[in-house]
């Protein structure tokens, strides 16, 4: 064995084992090495004290390469001894003369100055002396030393004071904020480097020195490749040729093949490091594995993900770790400043760019932040990210929604001035959705009971005048607000806004860019949500179909999300075969692929668990279920958790246990709260489960106090003119009367009737015709029910916003019955509209009316009468669109 070979295996055996439990290190030393000479000199350099080891090990260099001889001479310079040994050279310790300080000389090594590998070398100190960063060790000079008869170039570099990262972060026990910091300087060193064309492609903790001040250096570019074309050849590694250290090699390297090697490279190395310096561990443990295996292991394996690893970590420093780390160069940050960006955003409690800028996740990030109530209408949003989740005992389908996360920007793959537009349009609509809408929310209610929607309607008005140039950029505020306003339940807002974001797009012919599939999405899901399937079904066809068509696809989206999401709405048409095969394609496409599943797959699921119910396919249920569990287990997030849960538990109720659903159904409500506000979507949901299973089975004495905290939090949460609100009315009503309480059945069925008619739409009439017929056998007769209605009105004043609807919605049924009270109605919903107030939806009102009085009054035989009401209607229309 070569004297440096046999350095190099002692150097790598040495940090194997330095790290572990010295009553381990002999044994396991043993299984990596046969040889018990290079064992015992292990051993030997691992008595030493831990502030000396790496200088001891260094120190061999001495014996193994230079034999014990004197340092060369170098004008200008005295050496010292060996304290280390790169890819190409010996290092010295030495001082400079002029002017005068500690420098650090590397000599290239003797047997390997070729004239190829000289010229290699200088061509390293061309790149390295262009870097001028204070976390790089500097290059000083360079030049041709003599040393045992032999010409060798040298490079004076800046010699650094400082111990391993490895190390350092064992003796410091730096906090997880410390910790990042360090990342992002590293980052920063990086990417300077990268954009003077040098690759670092050898990054580890043993290149990292952290000095006495707590600041890293990076150190020893000794296989750095240069980008620039002048370079490239010069410092080309020969094809098949892999450098790097295994554990922090990126599937590229292992290939062997110089061309694929990038900057991205150096990226996934930081990604490695960062990974190790929180968790402790290898996202690929190869360190005891010939290079064959251990590129074996890096292709077909994907990483560990953080979060299992240290739950604490899950959520966006798994996901910018993981993202790091993705196989294919495309699907990593493209930068070495992109990571850097994302960490420091995460620091600042700012939403990350490894994922797109929703709304729901700004939000997320947003309530985080401020430690204060934020209402439940934020903590719906983010109950939607979640799998849809059904409730069975109404037989009705829950929210669903989009999972938070697409893959990552897909231009970062395209040319770098689409990149930079791409990354100020990312910048440009964050920060108008965090500081346009948040804070001039904040401004505005002086932080104190801030409120999503108080936010949203802060920003809408800002929108055009902030993207007016960049229709793209309004195009995806449109969307993250109307996916906002769909989870709080304004559906028909949200319909607004991705409405005049699909009209930008088509005004611009940008209907082949994503984010008209995207906006398309969203107005199908809020169909979806709205109970009308069949039109969400059609736009889910057409956004696929733009998918198709679209100039940078997302190929998850295209061939998985949007089919599974097209597939839940034929359910709930009940178009069961067709719904299932597209769900069963979506699923399998999710699970072939490599890296973490998609949680959107959890959504899917839950779907095919409803179909095989609605088919009667016991079997198929029951084995959908136990994936759901595993799914839960796999992401272990609350959400997925909860929803794991939760079908356990309606599982025990199709199987007709009844009784024994009602424990899992606590222990849900438990789990939920220690989770989310008991505001939030999913807490009013286990809750509204548990007060269910004990209605269903007659225990209506311990079912009575869940429905009414029920419905103080959807009040609380939602407002008292909520549809939500309206059905916790319907099933107290439910309650009631299968409990044979008559009077207090009564008191909540008009309750819920009398809402009816405040939360009905312009396009829903047929719903408001059943429940005056409800309430007219409710009341004895349609007199009586009309006299309720009117007294409600009466007794509504103060409901300012909410009134106008109210009167307009009893004015169209009296308008059916001819009733002579139907002008009176009509005109005070007309007085009671405030057209420049869009919160009231005057347009709406509007439309009610016009439906109404015109008609009434032409058949009453009052035509001009007609006319002068529909110009006024216009005229105040007008009004309300010019607001």
């Amino acid at each position: 064995m070569e004297q440096h070979d046999r350095f190099e295996q002692v150097q790598s055996l040495f940090d194997q084992i330095s790290g572990i439990d010295p009553a381990e290190r002999e044994q396991r030393l043993a299984e990596l090495c046969d040889d018990p000479a290079i064992r015992r000199e292990v051993l030997d350099l691992c008595a030493y004290d831990s502030n000396t080891m790496f200088a001891k090990v260094q120190g061999a260099v001495d014996r193994s390469i230079s034999g014990g001889g004197n340092p060369p001479e170098i004008d200008g310079f005295v050496l010292h001894e060996i304290i280390g040994s790169g890819a190409m050279g010996v290092v010295y310790r030495g001082e400079q003369s002029q002017p005068h300080r500690p420098v650090a000389i590397k000599l290239l090594q003797t047997g390997i100055a070729s004239a190829s590998m000289q010229h290699r070398f200088r061509s390293e100190a061309e790149a390295l002396a262009r870097l001028q960063h204070p976390c790089i060790a500097a290059v000083y000079q360079s030049g041709v030393a003599s040393a045992d008869g032999r010409a060798r170039p040298f490079l004076a570099m800046e010699y650094v004071d400082g111990v391993r990262l490895d190390r350092w972060i064992e003796q410091n026990n730096p906090s997880t904020k410390e910790r990042l910091q360090l990342i992002c300087k590293l980052c920063d060193a990086v990417q300077h480097a990268h954009s003077r064309g040098v690759i670092h492609r050898d990054l580890k903790p043993s290149n990292i020195l952290i000095t006495k001040d707590g600041n890293p250096k990076l150190i020893d570019f000794g296989v750095a490749r240069i980008t620039d074309r002048s370079q490239t050849m010069s410092m080309q590694t020969g094809a098949g040729e892999m450098v790097g250290t295994l554990a922090y090699m990126s599937p590229e390297q292992f290939s062997g093949d110089p061309s694929a090697i990038d900057t991205r490279s150096d990226v996934y190395a930081l990604g490695v490091v960062m990974f190790y310096l929180l968790s402790g561990t290898l996202p690929h443990d190869v360190t005891t594995m010939s290079i064959t295996t251990a590129a074996r292991a890096v292709e077909e394996h994907a990483p560990k993900r953080l979060g299992s690893i240290k739950p604490e970590f899950r959520g966006d420093l798994d996901t910018i770790t993981s993202h790091t780390l993705a196989k294919e160069k495309d699907k990593r940050y493209q930068t070495a400043d992109a990571l850097k960006d994302d960490v420091e955003r995460f620091l600042s409690g700012l939403p990350i760019n490894a994922r797109p800028p929703s709304a729901v996740y700004v939000l997320s990030r947003f309530a985080k932040r401020h430690k204060m109530p934020v209402i439940a209408a934020s903590f719906a949003v983010l109950a939607l990210i979640g799998a849809a989740v059904f409730s069975f005992i109404q037989a009705s389908i829950a929210h669903r929604a989009l999972d938070e996360s697409r893959e990552a920007e897909k231009r970062l793959s395209q040319a770098n001035d689409d990149l930079v537009a791409a990354g100020k349009r990312l910048n440009d609509v964050n920060d108008f959705l965090i500081v346009d809408m948040i804070q001039a929310a904040l401004g505005e209610f002086n932080g104190v009971n801030t409120r999503v929607v108080d936010a949203v309607e802060l920003a809408i008005p800002k929108v055009k005048e902030r993207f007016g140039d960049d229709p793209i950029g309004e195009a995806r505020v449109r969307f993250a607000i109307s996916r906002v306003l769909a989870s709080l339940g304004r559906y028909q807002e949200s319909l607004d806004q991705s409405g005049l974001g699909l009209a930008v797009l088509e005004q611009h012919d940008l209907t082949h860019a994503w984010e008209y599939v995207e906006v398309l999405s969203s107005q199908a899901l809020t169909r979806d949500l709205m109970g009308q399937p069949d039109i969400a079904e059609k736009v889910y066809a057409k956004a696929i179909d733009a998918a198709r068509a679209a100039h940078n696809q997302d190929e998850k989206a295209l061939y998985a999300l949007l089919p599974g999401m097209r597939g839940g709405t034929l359910a709930n048409l009940r178009r069961f075969d067709e719904a299932e095969e597209l769900l069963v394609k979506s699923v399998q496409y999710l699970e072939s692929q490599d890296g973490p599943i998609d949680r959107n797959i959890m959504g899917m699921y839950t779907q095919l668990y409803r179909i095989a119910f609605e088919k009667g396919d016991n079997k198929r249920r029951h084995e959908i279920n136990d994936r759901i569990t595993e799914l839960g287990a796999y992401f272990g997030d609350p959400n997925s958790t909860y929803t794991a849960m939760h079908f356990r538990a309606m599982t025990l109720a199709l199987d007709g246990d009844f009784e024994g659903v009602i424990q899992p159904r606590h222990e849900i409500v438990d789990f939920v709260k220690q989770h989310s506000d008991e505001l939030s979507y999913q807490y009013r949901m286990a809750l509204e489960s548990l007060a269910g299973a004990y209605a269903r089975v007659d225990r209506f004495a311990e079912s009575e106090p869940y429905w009414l905290q029920l419905l103080d939090l959807n009040i609380r949460a939602l407002g008292p003119y909520h549809y939500e609100v309206e059905k916790t009315y319907g099933y107290i009503y439910e309650m009631y009367d299968r409990w044979e309480k008559p009077e207090k059945a009564k008191h909540w069925r008009e309750k819920n009737l009398h809402l009816r008619f405040y939360v009905a739409g312009p396009n829903e009439l047929e719903s408001l015709q059943v429940a005056f017929q409800r309430g007219s056998e409710l009341l004895g007769s349609d007199d009586a029910f009309f006299d309720s209605l009117l007294a409600e009105a009466e007794a509504s004043k103060d409901a300012v916003l909410q009134r106008p609807a109210y009167l307009a919605n009893i004015g169209r049924i009296l308008a059916e019955h001819d009733d002579p009270r139907t002008e009176q109605v009509l005109t005070d919903s007309f007085d009671a509209i405030d057209p420049q107030n869009a919160e009231m939806r005057p347009l709406d009102i509007i439309a009610r009316i016009r439906d109404a009085l015109p008609a009434y009054l032409e058949r009453a035989g009052r035509d001009d009468e007609a006319a002068d009401s529909r110009a006024r209607l216009d005229e105040m229309a007008a009004i309300s669109v010019s607001h």
